[in-house]
């Protein structure tokens, strides 16, 4: 299983190359981008002024908008001033997992981010080119907070990236998130197989974690002699 991109360590390497331009051009203002990455307001609407709304749609060289930065920073007060420019918010990252920014708001567990994309009418389900939803995504990171006030907002519970896992299944992966796990299965979960015929229970004991392997042993219904595809048991996974 492969989680979303972490884009904080791409923000992390596009900050230190901006860091040695400014050097060598330390009059020059800062784009949209930086501006919108470093929460400058002021300076984002200088630049709409400038050049229009079209500069908020714009795509850096790693092919994301300044939408995109602006929910990965948690910066409510530049979103909320994109939503009054009748910005585009769910456009795709121009890379192969082609992220849309309510999903990068998730990585860091934003949600007053999410709030405001969902109010402006972004669908709560709406997936990367991985399959991953916003709750998938919530998971992946351990965001417990987040993940209970998007199944709150109604989330569908067994939406599954292309590889088949369901919030549930990466919840249990993740497996030291225990107390998301429990959010999980006490919100009705079903423990389906994945594509290679693995449910929670095999990936909670394939990351070693007993606390979950042993919630998820506990739930009416679950098999602990369930073999996957390539004839491995749940209890095979953790080399018992």
């Amino acid at each position: 299983m492969n989680s979303s991109e972490d884009p904080n360590s791409e923000k992390t390497e596009e900050d230190r190359e901006h860091g040695d331009h400014e050097k060598c051009d330390a009059q020059k203002p800062p784009d949209i981008f930086q501006s919108v990455k470093s929460g400058f307001l002021l300076r984002v609407q200088e630049l709409v002024e400038e050049e229009g709304p079209a500069v908020l749609a714009d795509f850096d060289d790693k092919g994301h908008t300044p939408v995109h930065w602006a929910a990965l920073g948690g910066h409510t007060n530049i979103l909320r001033f994109m939503v009054q420019c009748k910005v585009s918010l769910d456009l795709q990252s121009r890379n192969d997992l082609g992220p849309r920014p309510i999903h990068w708001a998730c990585v860091n567990g934003n949600i007053a981010i999410c709030d405001i994309l969902l109010q402006a009418g972004i669908s709560i389900d709406t997936v990367d080119n991985k399959g991953c939803s916003p709750l998938i995504i919530a998971c992946q990171y351990g965001q417990t907070m987040l993940a209970g006030y998007l199944m709150g907002k109604g989330a569908r519970l067994q939406l599954t990236d292309r590889e088949g896992d369901n919030a549930l299944h990466w919840a249990a992966f993740k497996a030291r998130y225990c107390d998301l796990t429990r959010l999980l299965i006490y919100s009705g979960f079903n423990p389906r197989r994945d594509n290679f015929g693995q449910t929670p229970l095999h990936l909670a004991c394939i990351n070693g974690d007993l606390n979950t392997v042993r919630m998820l042993c506990e739930q009416d219904g679950v098999e602990v002699d369930l073999e996957d595809q390539p004839q491995i048991t749940a209890d095979a996974g953790q080399g018992t």
